[in-house]
C-alpha cells in the first residue's frame, strides 16, 4: 500500500461501521468535561481541519473553535488539483463547506494567519499568529505536507511543485503556455500531472529514479497498463536516472541526469513526495518522526495535543507506525480526533484507500499489499485488471485498473478471517460474489 511520502505499512481496517457522530444527549456522562473546555484550536484548514470542526458541533460541543489556515481562502479538497483544475482556467476549488458556513456554526476561521509558534504551557497552550497570542485548551494539528523539493531548484521560476490552489493556478498558466514539459517523479502526483500536461503540450517527458515507472502501484501488470496509457498519449520516459542539476535558460529549463545526459524542456514539475508538517509539535515537546506520532485516539504523548491527516503518524500495538495520507483518512481522522477531544468514543477508520484518475483510467489501491507473500492477478475481457494480494491466503489488499465493480465486494474481506480461494480470485468467469472463501 502506497502511503504518501512515506513507505509505512498500513493496517488493513473493517468497513463494516460506518462514522457516526454521538448525540448531544451523550453529553450526559461526561460530567463537567463539557464546562472545563472552553477553547479548542486548530491549526490547518486542511480538510481534516475542517472535518474536525464540524464534527465537533454535531457532537454538541458550544465552546470557542479557532481555525488558522495560511492560505487565504476557506478549507478545499485537493483531488482535483492535479487533474481538472489544470485543465480548466478560472475552475475554483471544491470548497468543503459553503462560504458561510463556518460563521453559521460559530468556527472562527482565520484564513491567510499562519501559527508561527506553538507554546504548551501548564493548563493549556498559547499559539503564537504574528504579534497575537492566542491561548487555547486543546489543540489539533492537522497542518498536512509540504512538498519534497529537489536541491538548487529553489529560485528557479520555471521549476513547479504541486500542493496547493495558489500552486495549481500557477502551473496551470506555465503549461498553457508550453510545448515541452519535463514531469520528475512517477507517483500518483507526478502520473496525473503528466497525464494532464499531455493534454495541453505537445511533449511530455517523464522520469523516474526508480528502474520501473509507478514504483508506488503494487502491481507490475497494471504498471505495464499505465505506462501504455502514458505511452500512447504521446508521453515519453526516462527511468533509472537522478536529476543532478536544474539549470534555467533564456528558453526554459535544462535538468542534467546521473547517467550524464542532459534533458530540456519550456518547464519541469517535481512531484517526489511530500514530509510532514510537524515542526509545531516539536516545539510544543510532541514526539515526532516522519510526521506527529500519535495513539488510537490521535493524541500525541503531549496532553491534549492531537494531530490528524497527512501530518499524523498512528503508532499501533505492535510499535508499527502508520500514515495514511489520501482523501477519506483526512475526512475521518478530523471527525476521529474531535470526538476524542470531547473524551467521546472515536468511530471506527474505513480501510485505507487510494485512487488516481489518469486519462480514461481509474486505479485503486486498497490495503497493504507491502505485506503481501502472494499476488493473484484477474484480467477481464474488457481490459480492467485486479491484483489480489494475500498474506498466508488471506487478503491483505486489492490493486484494481477499471475494476471497481469487481473489487469493491472483496474489500470486505481485507483483515477478516476469510481465505478465498485463489484459483477462483484468477478466474474472470466466476463472478467475484461467487468466490469460493474458507472462513475460520
Amino acid at each position: 500500500m502506497f502511503v504518501t511520502g512515506e513507505r509505512f505499512p498500513c493496517r488493513p481496517q473493517n468497513l463494516s461501521r460506518p462514522i457516526r457522530f454521538v448525540s448531544k444527549a451523550g453529553w450526559s456522562r461526561l460530567g463537567s468535561k463539557m464546562t472545563e473546555l472552553r477553547h479548542i484550536a486548530i491549526v490547518g484548514a486542511s480538510l481534516a481541519g475542517a472535518r474536525a470542526a464540524e464534527g465537533l458541533r454535531k457532537q454538541g460541543f458550544e465552546g470557542r473553535i479557532t481555525m488558522f489556515g495560511e492560505e487565504p481562502w476557506r478549507p478545499y479538497e485537493r483531488p482535483t488539483l492535479s487533474k481538472t483544475a489544470l485543465l480548466n482556467e478560472g475552475e475554483e476549488p471544491v470548497w468543503v463547506h459553503p462560504a458561510t458556513y463556518y460563521a453559521e456554526a460559530g468556527i472562527d476561521l482565520r484564513a491567510g494567519r499562519a501559527v508561527e509558534r506553538l507554546e504548551r504551557l501548564d493548563e493549556g497552550f498559547r499559539l503564537f499568529v504574528g504579534d497575537e497570542g492566542v491561548q487555547a485548551d486543546k489543540v489539533l494539528l492537522a497542518t498536512g505536507a509540504a512538498v519534497r523539493r529537489l536541491a538548487g531548484t529553489e529560485n528557479l521560476t520555471r521549476v513547479h511543485y504541486l500542493r496547493d490552489w495558489r500552486d495549481t493556478q500557477t502551473l496551470g498558466n506555465a503549461l498553457r503556455k508550453s510545448e515541452r514539459v519535463i514531469v520528475v517523479g512517477s507517483g500518483f502526483i507526478g502520473a496525473e500531472i503528466a497525464a494532464t500536461a499531455s493534454k495541453l503540450c505537445n511533449e511530455v517527458i517523464l522520469i523516474e529514479a526508480c528502474p520501473d515507472l509507478f514504483p508506488t502501484v503494487g502491481s507490475l501488470a497494471i504498471r505495464e497498463a499505465l505506462r501504455a496509457a502514458h505511452a500512447r498519449a504521446g508521453v515519453s520516459f526516462r527511468t533509472g536516472v537522478a536529476c543532478t542539476a536544474f539549470e534555467e535558460t533564456s528558453h526554459g529549463v535544462s535538468v542534467s541526469l546521473d547517467d550524464g545526459s542532459r534533458v530540456s524542456g519550456d518547464i519541469a514539475v517535481v512531484g517526489i513526495g511530500v514530509a510532514a508538517r510537524d515542526d509545531l509539535a516539536r516545539q510544543a515537546g510532541a514526539e515526532t518522526d516522519s510526521g506527529v506520532v500519535v495513539n488510537a485516539n490521535f493524541q500525541s504523548n503531549v496532553p491534549g495535543l492531537y494531530a490528524a491527516g497527512d501530518v499524523a503518524v498512528t503508532r499501533g500495538p505492535d510499535g508499527q507506525l502508520t500514515r495514511t495520507g489520501h482523501w477519506r483518512a483526512a475526512q475521518e481522522q478530523g471527525a476521529a480526533a474531535a470526538a476524542a477531544m470531547l473524551g467521546l468514543e472515536i468511530p471506527q477508520l474505513s480501510l485505507p484507500w487510494h485512487w488516481s484518475d489518469q486519462y480514461e483510467h481509474r486505479l485503486d489501491a486498497y490495503g497493504d499489499c507491502l505485506s503481501a507473500d502472494k499476488s493473484v492477478l484477474r484480467r477481464e475481457e474488457n481490459g480492467g485488471l485486479t491484483e489480489f494480494h494475500l498474506s498466508d491466503g488471506k487478503l491483505v489488499g486489492i490493486t484494481g485498473l477499471d475494476t471497481a465493480r469487481v473489487f469493491r465486494p472483496a474489500v470486505k474481506w481485507i483483515g477478516q478471517d476469510v481465505w478465498p480461494n485463489a484459483e477462483d480470485l484468477a478466474n474472470p468467469a466466476i463472478p467475484i460474489k461467487k468466490i469460493s472463501l474458507e472462513v475460520a
